[in-house]
């Protein structure tokens, strides 16, 4: 199973925790944990590292890549960002990741949602209940429906196959880095709604 979080210093003490959850729910199973890092320091680093000790659980450490987009971070950190940029940083050989927001506790193993079968779908997402609001911030109709970005099990071979990743570059750059909540307004307005 391949998990993904992205992180930076301040959400690095919150993501340890839910790496803790995980793999104490997972203590059978293959874990290769990939994490891409906007300046974690070494503190947290050790910290994260030390919840490690099963030999069935791989740690992979990614640096945040850089964007060639002037990015807003509305919620403090680029590392918010390193969801939509997985593709350039992950070995190709992983087909299937499930992304987690570092503050996502699990409570139960993840098999069931490793093995849904995501059909023609390229990630597999729940809706979310976002406000009339936000929903005009994004430009999108009252009636639209949302989701929620902070856990996805993403199909790479569809992600590549739709040029994802492309047009979420193109968007933020027609938007020049300003999209309400961008980690989660940008894919909702490329997936659509």
């Amino acid at each position: 199973m391949n998990i993904l979080y992205a992180s930076d210093d301040g959400f690095a003490r919150i993501m340890s925790i839910s790496i803790a959850t995980l793999l104490k729910k997972h203590m059978e199973d293959e874990i290769n944990i990939f994490i891409i890092t906007s300046n974690i320091s070494e503190k947290y680093i050790k910290v994260i590292e030390g919840l490690f000790n099963n030999p069935k659980h791989n740690i992979f450490w990614v640096s945040m890549p850089e964007i060639d987009i002037p990015l807003e971070t509305d919620r403090g950190s680029l590392a918010q960002y390193g969801r939509l940029f997985f593709d350039r940083l992950i070995p190709e050989n992983i087909q299937r990741l499930i992304y987690l927001d570092c503050d996502t506790l699990i409570e139960e193993n993840l098999r069931e949602l490793w093995v849904t079968d995501l059909g023609e779908n390229t990630i597999g997402i729940a809706r979310d209940a976002f406000s009339d609001r936000y929903k005009k911030l994004l430009g999108l109709e009252k009636n639209s429906e949302l989701f929620n970005s902070g856990v996805m099990i993403i199909d790479r071979g569809s992600w590549n196959e739709k040029r994802i990743e492309d047009k979420i570059i193109d968007l933020l750059t027609e938007k020049r880095g300003r999209i309400s909540q961008g980690d989660q307004g940008a894919p909702i307005l490329v997936f659509g709604t």
